[in-house]
């Protein structure tokens, strides 16, 4: 079947009743439709590789013998706990998805509090995603960055430009808002370097209202050992939050994102935080692949309707 699609996507002069028939084409835009399909034109390589499908499997990853905590949280997607590490959700949480062990099962779920998708033991793809996010903390504190002093304070607002940022002392929101401006295949990469961290506090790290900035396309990278990573008091941030070993403590807020790490480190979350981990867009194939099957049934009813054209022609009645 592969061969008939392919070949109909550039058909030959065919021949019935003896008379020579060409089915009616338009080659070049077949041809264009042809070499999307096989070479989609993504967009994530300029920075870092599209995530892997183990990452975007987690919104919530303790890399190992992390204690992840939720109280009062909510988080729409899946945990996934490292060797050695434990999961505990009390006062009401919720975790819309799986949660996932390397190992054996640690958990403890209060009453009232539940996991939609179950918990599961010696899940095989928790060890993987921690292999792949350790390997992107690597290459991302690799990249060449722009010198950047992020120190936003009470009522200022800052607009920043794609590209990678090497962040000088720490990065700091307090009552203000970072605008991160451009469309959904722009990529940021805050390099957060070790002694320093990441709060935000009473603030907002926002995609600007006039674009379509993408949660995954956002990673604040807290590399080395350091101060706690945090999110607090209603405070809102798009991206992934990756410290491999840092204690990440995210209070009060919402992350429209992914958080990673916290080796044999304290991830906890509230009271009263939520986490909208992104389902991933379909790529670039699986939207064109409907139109190239569309056009090929279109060429088998167009070839269906010519053959009738000359059989009548050939045997009029």
């Amino acid at each position: 079947m592969c061969h008939e699609f392919f070949s109909s996507l550039f058909p030959k002069t065919t021949e019935r009743f003896g008379m020579p028939v060409q089915i009616r084409t338009i080659l070049p835009i077949r041809a264009a439709l042809l070499l999307l399909a096989l070479f989609p034109p993504f967009a994530f390589a300029d920075l870092f590789p599209a995530l892997t499908q183990a990452e975007l499997a987690y919104g919530v990853l303790g890399v190992g013998g992390t204690s992840v905590s939720m109280d009062s949280t909510t988080i729409f997607g899946s945990v996934g706990v490292g060797s050695g590490g434990s999961f505990n959700a009390m006062t009401g949480s919720t975790v819309f998805g799986t949660v996932d062990f390397q190992g054996a099962s640690n958990a403890t779920i209060d009453l009232g509090s539940s996991v939609i998708g179950g918990v599961h033991a010696n899940v095989a793809q928790v060890a993987t995603a921690v292999a792949d996010v350790t390997a992107l903390s690597s290459s991302l504190s690799a990249l060449s960055g722009t010198p950047l002093i992020l120190n936003v304070s009470t009522g200022q607002t800052v607009t920043l430009n794609p590209g990678v940022y090497d962040i000088t002392g720490d990065a700091s929101v307090f009552q203000g808002t970072v605008f991160l401006s451009g469309s959904s295949t722009d990529q940021y990469v805050f390099n957060i370097g070790a002694g320093n961290t990441l709060t935000v506090d009473f603030g907002s790290i926002l995609p600007d209202l006039g674009g379509n900035v993408q949660p995954d396309n956002v990673i604040f990278n807290l590399s080395g050992s350091g101060p706690a990573a945090s999110i607090s008091n209603n405070s809102s941030v798009t991206g992934i939050i990756l410290g491999l070993d840092r204690e990440l403590d995210l209070p009060n807020g919402t992350l429209d994102g992914r958080v990673w790490g916290a080796s044999n480190q304290a991830l906890s979350f509230g009271p009263n935080f939520t986490v909208f981990a992104p389902i991933p867009e379909p790529r670039t194939i699986f939207l064109v692949a409907p139109a190239l099957i569309a056009m090929w049934c279109l060429r088998k009813r167009n070839r269906k309707f010519a053959v009738l054209r000359i059989e009548r022609t050939a045997n009029p009645s």
